[in-house]
């Protein structure tokens, strides 16, 4: 036997007489490997698995077809960094990319086919928790001891108000949400004495008054004084008079990336799991209620999947509901406003990304009032 010719993906052996040609050609024979699962693994503050899946998606086979059914040929590697063959199936097996020849011999004679060869991965990561210690692991351990398993969510323990005193049975009951106003959709809330900051497209009109409920269900009435808009749906306003006794909600300090990067930027391909429970009021119905949320890279909220049954969708009722984190501070815990809703699709602007923005319209709304920052010197940084 000689060899006559080549083609694309196909070679042909031909003998000296009619009847004895071989012609080789090549198959797909991808295979998957079953998924390897690393959980434990950590990134910053966040816990997450790693599931990689190995496809080798340009395994082949070499098939010989002879014109006379006793011609078998065996099959060798000319390329075995590349790829090994089975000798007698013509099986293809991946070693490394790249461009895999296979020799057919038969009777002494020899031809070859060439084929590129690859391998290909898929991973996805899933954020299981966070690492024990951090801001992220103390805020998600606080929420998760306001719902107790057996606890089950109802009106009685989710609304804000009874008539127009604090209902006492709520789940938080120990989350000081008296700088939210007296409303059962659209609040404001206090970031000093003097002033308020909400949704731009609720926010209530100069003249308007605004009641706010103290912890012991004494009320305050103010007016808007002025407002200015930050824009991204931010608006700042001015109060008449100073709401007393009643401690302004905190911010996170713009070192907040230090403390808890599963809310910001750092956390590369994984963000989008990276879900820091908060507490919301909502506004479903007409009735301000207590929910549980999930905040997410890019000033975000969504519905949350740890706790299905204290979550709900978010709709157009729930504007400058506010999102707040539990953080303990000292043995107290501080009640830290991150956002207000601002439409269907979550928060609007998280405020300590803009805070510089927000003193400076406070200032200029009335002086001598500073924004206030929560203390997370107990925290590790990272």
């Amino acid at each position: 036997m000689t060899l006559a010719t080549y083609q694309t993906g196909r070679a042909t052996l031909r003998g000296t007489r009619s009847g004895e040609h071989l012609y080789l050609s090549t198959v797909d024979n991808p295979t998957t490997a079953a998924p390897v699962t690393t959980a434990g693994l950590r990134l910053l503050d966040l816990v997450y698995s790693s599931n990689v899946t190995t496809t080798l998606t340009s395994n082949f086979k070499v098939v010989a077809t002879a014109t006379r059914s006793n011609i078998n040929p065996s099959f060798s590697s000319v390329t075995p960094a590349v790829c090994s063959v089975n000798s007698a199936t013509g099986a293809v097996s991946w070693v490394a990319n790249g461009a895999c020849t296979i020799q057919a011999t038969v009777a002494g004679d020899t031809g070859n086919i060439s084929r590129t060869i690859n391998q290909s991965a898929g991973t996805s990561n899933t954020v299981t928790g966070f690492y024990t210690g951090t801001l992220a692991k103390h805020i998600a351990d606080n929420i998760a001891a306001l719902v107790p398993g057996g606890l089950t969510p109802t009106d009685a323990n989710r609304k804000i108000w009874n008539s127009n005193q604090r209902n006492s049975g709520i789940f938080a009951s120990g989350i000081d949400l008296s700088s939210s106003s007296y409303t059962d959709q659209f609040p404001v809330h206090l970031l000093s004495a003097r002033h308020f900051i909400c949704a731009s497209h609720i926010a209530p009109g100069v003249g308007s008054s605004i009641t706010f409920v103290r912890n012991d269900n004494s009320t305050q009435t103010v007016t808007v004084s002025n407002r200015t808009n930050l824009g991204n749906d931010v608006t700042v306003g001015s109060l008449s008079a100073d709401i007393t006794a009643i401690t302004p909600y905190s911010l996170l300090p713009t070192t907040y990336d230090s403390y808890i990067p599963a809310m910001g930027s750092r956390v590369g391909s994984i963000t989008s799991y990276a879900a820091v429970p908060a507490l919301n009021i909502e506004g479903h119905s007409g009735t301000a209620k207590l929910r549980i949320l999930e905040t997410y890279y890019a000033d975000g909220v969504r519905p949350s999947l740890a706790y299905p049954t204290w979550t709900s969708p978010i709709i157009g009722g729930d504007s400058s509901g506010p999102s707040i984190l539990p953080i303990v501070v000292g043995g107290s815990t501080k009640s830290v406003l991150i956002a207000s809703m601002y439409s269907a699709s979550g928060n609007g602007k998280y405020y300590h990304t803009i805070s510089a923005g927000i003193q400076a319209a406070m200032d200029s709304l009335q002086s001598g009032y500073s924004l206030t920052f929560v203390n997370l010197s107990a925290f590790p940084t990272m």
